[in-house]
């Protein structure tokens, strides 16, 4: 999609077909971002924020560099110029998902997993990086850029995992309660974290009061908040629900519910993960009749 601008149809306009050229550059975006992982830094579109961006520097952006807005104004009502990011910027950076040339545009990343491309190999152990000089990443000790795996001057990142999610402050929120080389989070009521309960969660009708736990997370994978039921009509007793590590997705089972509460992302012995629950939880047990309900 470098260089061309496709204006969105208006209501009541004529539409023609596409042409041959926007074809080729709607096949390009979706082998960017598709679920095959096509291209450099092709993962999956899920849990991703990108926002169009266009090149006004007079040079080059490779790919894989942090960029930010460059202050000029939104060009057709969509477009944001973008610069190279320095160390130490303020600014709100994402991560360019390719390459730019002069007046071209193409997507730039906010939230999600990306590929990065660093001013120098990271060391070991290394969780963090940070824009730094000229748009490469640089080793950070903190921040919202997760390192989930790194080879030479390119790392896999996932942006905006700092604590699962840094700005989320509602029930169930994950926390990193590693302690030494033993990976840990813990959920909690992330308004208060030192609460007896974690957050409110209803199922099938009743309501439970779920209290705080801790996890080990000895691979990447998956932490749900799980109930089961025994029994059947009026006999039927719902279990309290508990939090779970499982290291790949479980099958649906009759007599349990399983809400996904985080994604655990581990290599090169660091930690990264996500938020994928805000708020309270209402489900029910697969094949009632209010099964779509889940929160």
């Amino acid at each position: 999609m470098n260089g061309v601008f496709y204006p969105n149809v208006k209501p009541n306009q004529n539409w023609a077909p596409e042409p041959a050229q926007r074809y080729n550059d709607v096949n390009a975006l979706l082998s960017q971002f598709g679920p095959t992982g096509a291209g450099r830094s092709g993962h999956g579109m899920a849990n991703r924020t990108v926002y169009s961006a266009v090149n006004r520097t007079g040079a080059i952006i490779a790919e894989g560099m942090a960029v930010e807005p460059s202050g000029g104004d939104l060009e057709n009502d969509e477009l944001v110029p973008v610069k190279l990011s320095a160390a130490g910027t303020s600014a709100p950076w994402g991560v360019l998902l390719t390459r730019l040339a002069p007046g071209e545009i193409g997507p730039v990343l906010m939230t999600g997993v990306a590929t990065v491309t660093l001013s120098v190999a990271l060391p070991a152990g290394t969780a963090y990086v940070a824009p730094g000089a000229g748009g490469r990443f640089a080793a950070a000790t903190s921040g919202r850029a997760q390192v989930i795996a790194t080879k030479d001057l390119s790392a896999i990142i996932i942006i905006g995992s700092g604590g699962g999610d840094s700005g989320y402050s509602g029930y169930f929120k994950v926390i990193d309660t590693t302690s030494g080389t033993s990976h840990k989070v813990k959920i909690v009521d992330g308004a208060n974290l030192s609460a007896t309960i974690a957050g409110y969660a209803t199922v099938s009708g009743q309501l439970f009061a779920v209290a705080p736990a801790e996890l080990t997370i000895t691979a990447s994978g998956f932490i749900y908040l799980k109930a089961t039921i025994s029994g059947t009509g009026d006999d039927a007793t719902i279990s309290t629900p508990v939090f779970e590590f499982q290291p790949a997705h479980v099958a649906i089972e009759p007599d349990i519910v399983r809400v996904l509460i985080s994604r655990v992302f581990i290599a090169n012995s660091t930690m990264a993960f996500t938020q994928e629950k805000h708020g309270e939880i209402v489900t029910d047990f697969p094949g009632s009749c209010d099964s779509d309900s889940q929160a």
